[in-house]
């Protein structure tokens, strides 16, 4: 999704005006995105951002902070001090002489806790890591939904950067359903029913769901 040479994800989701004031041209300090973004359609971007990463096909790259919201600009600025979650790891956090380091904000820890549920789905789901994609919903300009089928494994992906989805069919031509009796959501988002000629779904606004067959 990022890497080193790049400016971070999290200050491209914030549109961050800071950007365009370069380590290289002298900027410093608060001239440069911040530790921390509080604004929550910034972590709504990146949890969009990230169901899509870790739903293509490939191997999913996730650059360290990446998963916990870091702000920074380009090379250097990328490059900023990792920071923990878990306390255990608070000794091995780097940082300059005298000064505390500072702390994950509720809104990063939660976006870590729901990359480690994308990693979890991933890895229990064998649609996502080996079924060829079929695009379900390919023509809306603010829902894009995809599925996964493999072996009568099926996992179904709706990214939705609009306002809230409610009930819409969506027609499953491509994926073989003829094993799966329900549809779940282990990040816990939206919810899918099975019948008729496809899936009934349902996604809040601005929100991601993946649902694996059961």
């Amino acid at each position: 999704m990022n890497g080193h040479d790049n400016p971070r994800i999290a200050s491209i989701a914030a549109r961050d005006e800071k950007l365009g004031c370069t380590w290289a041209s002298g900027c410093r300090g608060d001239a440069l995105p911040p530790a921390t973004y509080t604004e929550p359609v910034v972590f709504q971007r990146l949890r969009r951002a990230l169901t899509v990463l870790y739903t293509l096909p490939g191997v999913p790259y996730l650059y360290a902070g990446d998963e916990v919201a870091f702000g920074g600009g380009p090379d250097p600025d990328m490059r900023r001090d990792m920071r923990f979650a878990e306390t255990a790891l608070a000794t091995v956090q780097m940082h300059k002489p005298g000064a505390a380091v500072l702390p994950l904000s509720s809104e990063q820890v939660a976006l870590l806790e729901f990359a480690r549920k994308l990693g979890t789905t991933r890895t229990a789901s064998r649609a996502l890591r080996r079924g060829a994609r079929v695009t379900l919903v390919g023509d809306d300009a603010d829902l894009w939904v995809y599925g996964y089928e493999d072996g009568g494994d099926v996992a179904i992906i709706a990214v939705n950067r609009g306002g809230a989805v409610t009930s819409r069919l969506v027609p499953t031509n491509g994926l073989s359903l003829g094993g799966i009796t329900s549809l779940i959501s282990p990040l816990g988002t939206g919810s899918a029913t099975l019948g008729g000629s496809g899936v009934t779904l349902s996604v809040p606004a601005g929100e991601t769901a993946i649902f694996v067959g059961k």
